[in-house]
């Protein structure tokens, strides 16, 4: 892939992420309130940022790079996962999108003794793309929150059951099964697209291990 058609399909992707989605300022998509009621029987799709971030960075066979031979990957794969699921999985949903805060695992880190501790090796070069996806996010007018002290599971978890209150359906895009437990007797389900098509959409029936179709 060259860099130029690179530049050109982090653009376009970006513009059809949301697809007629209202743009709105940076500072209400970063600092406004999570997403409420809307149409009746609209349906939110909520990505998890982090996990997708770091799934768009490693799973790549083939980089991405730039005119100055920067490495792309994780912006390019970033867009060009959540385009695809929401095209494939969801379209005509509103897409939100939850960040870790950088230092949202502050507080555990220091009460819970041990608290990701085999992580500290941890390659974090995904994190360097986070500004360049934002940017990315904002063109496509797609809302995305980032909160001060909070890891974004918590602020995910905390939105979704917010919606299911006010009556929406929500899709967790996510592969990290510790969110599953929001599938525990709620109207919502998770995508994960690393799983097997025709098991990528979870609900509570396939976390329990029952049947969804009997």
């Amino acid at each position: 892939m060259t860099a130029a058609a690179t530049a050109e399909d982090v653009g376009v992707n970006a513009r059809l992420v949301a697809g007629s989605h209202a743009t709105r300022s940076h500072a209400d998509r970063q600092a406004g309130a999570p997403p409420g009621p809307a149409e009746p029987g609209a349906s939110l799709m909520l990505v998890d940022g982090h996990h997708l971030r770091y799934r768009a960075h490693f799973g790549f066979a083939r980089r991405v790079t730039g005119p100055s031979g920067e490495d792309l990957t994780g912006l390019f794969g970033f867009v060009a996962l959540l385009r695809q699921a929401h095209r494939e999985h969801c379209p005509g949903q509103e897409v939100f999108v939850v960040f870790d805060a950088e230092d949202g695992a502050a507080d555990r880190a220091e009460n819970v003794p041990g608290y990701k501790a085999s992580r500290a090796g941890a390659d974090h070069n995904p994190v360097v793309h986070l500004p360049a996806v934002k940017q990315a996010l904002d063109a496509a007018g797609v809302r995305w929150l980032e909160q001060p002290g909070c890891e974004g599971d918590d602020v995910l978890a905390t939105v979704a059951r917010l919606d299911v209150i006010t009556g929406r359906a929500v899709l967790v895009f996510s592969g990290d099964r510790d969110l599953y437990g929001l599938l525990d007797g709620q109207p919502v389900r998770a995508l994960n697209t690393q799983l097997p098509a025709g098991r990528q959409l979870v609900t509570a029936a396939d976390v329990a291990g029952a049947d969804p179709h009997p």
